[in-house]
C-alpha cells in the first residue's frame, strides 16, 4: 500500500481564493523559511488545514498570541521510510504556522459522527469542528484539554482537515498561513525530546529546511511507494517554483561566503550573506550545474555518501538542492586556521581519504553481545597471514603472549599466533618498549626472535627520553597498533588496548572481564599506508635493528570508504640520537585537539584515563598551562553548549610499578597526587562555566557481578577503579574525543602532558565525508555507539542519542537510565601534599618532552 501525500491546505473552489504572500527562498528581507499562503476571507472555514501524511500531531502555543498556534506533523515510522525516496535518510516534519485554536472542541471519537468516551490508550482524535451550532459542545475529555494545551500528541490520517488559519499577518482581512518542511534529528518526538523539537522548529532557527513545492513535484514524480492524490491542485500553479541552491558548513549552519557555480553556460559566483540563510535562487533556465568552493568539499544533504571537490547535478523545475562544506585544504602553505587537520610530520601526509574506520569498543565480547572484540579481531586478523609476502607489524606497550585472545581456545595467544604466521612463511615484526622492571616484554621479544622458521624479528625498543636523573629514562613507547597484510588485504588496528591479560573486559563490564574499558579502531584504506610507515620508520632507523624493512608506497583501497583521516604521533625532542623521521619531536595529537577545541561550537567530550593535561599547582595561572588544553577548553566552554568528560574514579600511574627510581617511595606514599592534578584542572573549568562542565566515572551495573568468570579484579593496579579496593568501579583506559559529531579521535594519547609531548604515541584523528541527516556519519555514530553502553540505551532507543542537546539529559541523574554505568564524579578534597612532590611529578611522572 502507498504512502497518501496531500497538499497541505484543500482544492480551492477557485484559484483566486488562494494567493502566495511570499515564496520560499531569499527575497528583499533575507530568508523566508516557509511557504507562505493567503487565503479569502470568505473560504476560511473551507480551507482547514490538511494532514500531508499520517502521522502524530501536537500543538505549540505562541505565548505573545494566545489565540493562535503552530500544528507539528511527524510522520508515521512506515510514512517516514516511504517519504525517504523523495527527502532523504531522514526525518521530515510538517509544520502550519499561524493556526486558529479552535473555539469549539475536536472531537475525540472513533468517527466524527459520536462522541464516546474512548480510554487513553486506545484512541484517535479527528479533529472537527461541530457543524451543529444549536447543540452545546460536551466538555472536552481530560486527553483532549491536554491536546489544546499542547501537552498531547495525537494520531492524525492523511487528510485529515484540521484548523483554520489566522488573519493575523494577513491582508485585507485574509487568512495568513505559513508551511514548513523541517529536518530534525531522530528521537525528538517523545516528552523528553519535544522541547528540543520547538527550538529546532522555531522561525529564527538555522534548522534545514526542505522547499516545499520541491517536495510536492518530488512526490509527483515518485514511485509506486508514494501516491500524490491531487497532482493538478491550484496550489502547483500558483506558487513560485525556484530552483533553489543551499549550502551549509560543517556544524549543519548555513554557509556563509562564495561558491562558484558553472550552469554549462558561464561560471558565475555567489556569494552567500547572512540574510540568505545559505540559499540562493538559481538561474529560472537552469537545467544541470557543478557547484566548487575553493579548498572544501561537498556532500549531499542529508545524507550522502561521497564528498568531492565539486558537485553536480541535473534539476527539473521546481528542484532544492542542498549541500553541507567542509574545509579540507592539503596544501600545508595555506593558512589553515579554517582546516580541522593540523600540519603533520614531514614524513606523513596531513591526512588520507576514503578511509574505512569501524570502532572497537572493549576488547572481548561476552554472550549474547554483537560484535567481535579487539581480542578475536587481532587473532582472526593473524590467521590470515599464509604467504611468504604476507606480514605482521606490531608496536606495543606491553604485550603478554601467554594468555587466550579468544577463550576457550588455546591457539589464541599471540606465542601460537606467531608461531602460525611464522610456520607459513609470513613474516613477523614487533617493537616492544623495553620496561625497567621484571622484564616484562622481554620474554615476547626473545620468541619471536626465535620463531622456529626463522620469520621472526622483533625490538626490545629503549630508544626514548632520557631522565635529568642518570641512568633513568623517563621515556615509553606507548604506540599500540598492528598492521597486517595477509589474504583478506591490508588493513590496521590501532587505540588504546594492549595485548595483556587484564584488559579482557566486555560492554558488560564485569561479564567476563576485570572492568576495563577502552577503545580501538579497525582501519582500512589509505591510511594504513601512513600506519605501516610509522612502524617502518621506527624500525629502520633503531640503533638495534637487525634489518631494514623494504619501504612500501602502496596505498591500500577500500570500497566505499568516506572518512579522512590523520594519523598523528608524538615523538620527543632527543638531544642524543634523535628519531630522523621527527628531529625536532612531534605533538601532532596535542594540536590536533587544540584545534578541535578551538572550532567546537556545539559540545566537547572527552574519555581519558589521566585528564591531568594542566601541569601547574593552581588551576588559574595561564602561564603554568604549558600545554594549553585548559585555556582552549576555558576560552570554548561559553560558546559550546556543554563538556562532559569521562574518567577512571580511581587512577594513578599505574606504569611506574613496572619501573624503578629511588624517588618512587615517596611517590607510593602519596598515591593522591594524579586526582589532585586532575580535580585542578576541572576546577579551573567549572570556575568559568560550572552549569556546563559534566564529569563522571564508569561503574558496574547491578546486575553485574565484580570479577566474575573466573578473572580477578585489577584495574590498573591497587588502589584504582576495578582493582580490590574499588571493585564495583571500571578502569577507563580509553583515550577519545568527539567534538560537535563532526570529528573524533581514537588512539593511544593520553590527555597529559607525557603523551602530548614525551612519549611516542599515535592517534588517527577523523571527519567523515558521508552525512546522515546532516551529521558526520563517522563522528555521530561512534558518539551514539559510544554513549549507548555507558548510558545503558537498548539498541531500540540509541535514536534518543542522536541531537546532541537531548543526549545530554540521560547523562544527568534526573533522566538517567537504570541500566547507566556513570555515576558522577565529585573530588573536592585537593589533598594539599602536592606542593612538596611537583619535582617529581615534573621530571619523571608528566614530564615535558619539548
Amino acid at each position: 500500500m502507498s504512502t497518501e501525500v496531500h497538499w497541505f491546505l484543500p482544492n480551492p473552489a477557485s484559484p483566486a481564493d488562494l494567493r502566495e504572500a511570499h515564496p520560499y527562498g531569499p527575497g528583499t528581507a533575507g530568508f523566508h523559511p516557509d511557504l507562505g499562503i493567503e487565503i479569502n476571507p470568505s473560504q476560511l472555514a473551507q480551507n482547514r488545514v490538511v494532514a500531508v501524511v499520517s502521522g502524530m500531531a501536537r500543538l505549540v502555543l505562541d505565548p505573545l498570541s494566545p489565540q493562535t498556534c503552530t500544528l507539528v506533523l511527524v510522520p508515521h515510522l512506515g510514512v517516514m521510510n516511504d517519504l525517504s525516496l523523495i527527502t532523504g535518510k531522514c526525518i521530515a516534519v510538517f509544520v502550519y504556522r499561524n493556526l486558529v485554536i479552535p473555539e469549539l472542541p475536536p472531537t475525540i471519537s472513533p468517527s466524527p459522527e459520536a462522541w464516546p468516551t474512548v480510554p487513553l490508550d486506545d484512541f484517535r482524535i479527528s479533529i472537527k469542528q461541530l457543524e451543529i451550532a444549536t447543540l452545546p459542545p460536551p466538555e472536552p475529555p481530560d486527553q483532549l484539554s491536554k491536546f489544546l494545551n499542547g501537552e498531547l500528541a495525537v494520531d492524525v490520517h492523511a487528510g485529515d482537515r484540521m484548523f483554520v488559519p489566522s488573519t493575523t499577518g494577513g491582508t485585507a482581512g485574509w487568512g495568513r498561513l505559513g508551511f514548513e518542511i523541517v529536518f530534525v534529528p531522530n528521537g525528538l518526538w517523545d516528552e523528553d525530546g519535544w522541547d528540543r523539537m520547538k527550538e529546532l522548529i522555531d522561525p529564527a532557527a538555522a534548522t534545514r529546511r526542505l522547499d516545499p513545492i520541491s517536495f510536492y513535484t518530488r512526490a509527483a514524480a515518485a514511485p509506486d511507494a508514494i501516491r500524490l492524490t491531487t497532482p493538478n491542485h491550484a496550489l502547483a500553479t500558483l506558487t513560485t517554483r525556484r530552483i533553489l541552491l543551499e549550502l551549509r558548513n560543517e556544524y549543519d549552519g548555513p554557509f556563509t561566503g562564495t561558491a562558484i557555480v558553472y550552469d554549462g553556460g558561464q561560471t558565475t559566483p555567489f556569494a552567500f550573506q547572512d540574510g540568505d540563510r545559505g540559499t540562493v535562487e538559481l538561474p529560472a533556465a537552469t537545467t544541470f550545474c557543478t557547484v566548487d568552493i575553493p579548498d572544501h568539499v561537498l556532500t549531499e544533504l542529508p545524507s550522502g555518501d561521497v564528498a568531492e571537490s565539486s558537485a553536480m547535478r541535473n534539476f527539473t523545475t521546481a528542484d532544492h538542492w542542498a549541500l553541507q562544506s567542509i574545509f579540507m585544504a592539503l596544501n600545508p602553505a595555506l593558512v589553515d586556521d579554517e582546516g580541522w587537520f593540523v600540519a603533520n610530520v614531514p614524513t606523513l601526509p596531513r591526512y588520507t581519504e576514503n578511509n574505512r574506520i569501524t570502532p572497537i569498543l572493549d576488547a572481548l565480547r561476552g554472550p549474547g553481545e554483537a560484535g567481535a572484540g579487539v581480542f578475536r579481531q587481532y587473532a582472526e586478523a593473524i590467521r590470515t597471514l599464509t604467504q611468504p609476502d604476507h606480514f605482521m607489524y606490531l608496536a606495543g606497550w606491553w604485550m603478554d603472549n601467554t594468555f587466550e585472545l579468544i577463550p576457550g581456545d588455546s591457539s589464541s595467544t599471540m606465542a601460537q599466533l606467531t608461531r602460525f604466521a611464522d610456520a607459513n612463511t609470513a613474516q613477523v615484526r614487533a617493537m616492544l618498549w623495553k620496561q625497567q622492571v621484571d622484564d616484562e616484554n622481554s620474554m615476547e621479544v626473545y620468541d619471536i626472535n626465535h620463531l622456529n622458521g626463522g620469520n621472526g624479528q622483533a625490538i626490545l625498543d629503549d630508544h626514548t627520553h632520557e631522565c635529568t636523573v642518570p641512568l633513568y629514562r623517563t621515556g615509553t613507547h606507548h604506540q599500540k597498533f598492528l598492521v597486517i597484510r595477509g589474504s583478506e588485504g591490508e588493513f590496521a588496528f590501532c587505540g588504546g588496548v594492549d595485548l595483556n591479560a587484564n584488559r579482557r573486559d566486555s560492554p558488560r563490564h564485569g561479564a567476563g572481564g576485570t572492568g576495563y574499558h577502552d577503545v580501538h579502531a579497525k582501519v582500512e584504506g589509505p591510511a594504513v599506508a601512513d600506519i605501516r610507515q610509522v612502524f617502518e620508520a621506527r624500525w629502520n632507523s633503531h640503533p638495534q635493528s637487525p634489518s631494514s624493512i623494504p619501504v612500501s608506497s602502496d596505498a591500500p583501497t577500500v570500497e566505499g570508504g568516506s572518512v579522512f583521516v590523520q594519523v598523528a604521533c608524538t615523538y620527543p625532542r632527543l638531544v642524543t640520537n634523535p628519531y630522523p623521521f621527527a628531529p625536532s619531536g612531534s605533538t601532532t595529537p596535542l594540536q590536533a585537539f587544540l584545534r578541535a577545541i578551538k572550532k567546537a561550537r556545539k559540545f566537547i567530550y572527552i574519555e581519558d584515563q589521566y585528564l591531568t593535561p594542566y601541569p601547574g599547582g593552581l588551576a588559574y595561572g595561564p602561564g603554568e598551562d604549558t600545554v594549553g588544553v585548559l585555556e582552549h577548553l576555558k576560552e570554548a566552554l561559553p560558546r559550546i553548549d556543554y563538556l562532559i568528560m569521562v574518567v577512571p574514579n580511581h587512577a594513578r600511574q599505574g606504569w611506574l610499578y613496572n619501573v624503578k627510581h629511588p624517588l618512587f617511595p615517596l611517590f607510593e606514599s602519596h598515591p593522591g597526587q594524579n586526582r589532585f592534578r586532575r580535580m585542578t584542572f576541572i576546577a579551573g573549568l567549572r570556575a568559568v562555566a560550572p552549569e556546563k562542565v559534566h564529569v563522571f566515572y564508569l561503574k558496574r551495573a547491578p546486575s553485574v557481578s565484580a570479577g566474575s568468570g573466573g578473572l580477578p579484579t585489577e584495574g590498573d593496579g591497587p588502589h584504582t577503579s576495578g582493582s580490590a579496593d574499588y571493585p564495583d568501579e571500571i578502569y577507563c583506559h580509553s583515550k577519545v574525543w568527539i567534538i560537535d559529531d563532526v570529528i573524533a579521535k581514537i588512539g593511544s594519547a593520553n590527555c597529559n602532558r607525557r603523551s602530548y609531548t614525551h612519549d611516542s604515541e599515535m592517534d588517527i584523528v577523523m571527519v567523515d565525508g558521508a552525512l546522515d541527516n546532516g551529521a558526520r556519519r563517522f563522528a555521530r555514530d561512534f558518539r551514539v555507539q559510544l554513549w549507548a553502553e555507558h548510558l545503558g540505551v537498548p539498541q531500540s532507543g540509541k535514536s534518543l542519542l542522536e541531537d546532541h542537546r537531548l543526549a545530554l539529559h540521560y547523562w544527568l541523574a534526573e533522566r538517567r537510565f537504570a541500566s547507566a554505568h556513570i555515576a558522577d564524579y565529585v573530588h573536592t578534597d585537593l589533598e594539599g601534599e602536592l606542593a612538596t612532590h611537583t619535582t617529581f611529578w615534573d621530571e619523571y611522572v608528566d614530564p615535558d618532552g619539548r
